[in-house]
């Protein structure tokens, strides 16, 4: 099974973070940005947070 993870914002830690859509050329196949919501960082590369997983 594939690891899902979640963007981390690098700035403030905040997972908050999506692509980023406000500049119309964005929006017809070109690479996106992402922003995180909570800061304003705006980045091409966000890294990848994995929720450590309990073993019961």
């Amino acid at each position: 099974m594939a690891k899902k993870g979640k963007l981390k914002c690098p700035k403030c830690g905040s997972t908050d973070v999506k692509r980023d859509l406000s500049n119309p050329i964005w929006g017809i196949g070109i690479a996106t940005p992402y922003k995180c919501q909570d800061c304003g960082y705006r980045s091409f590369f966000f890294p990848k947070y994995y929720k450590e997983e309990k073993e019961e």
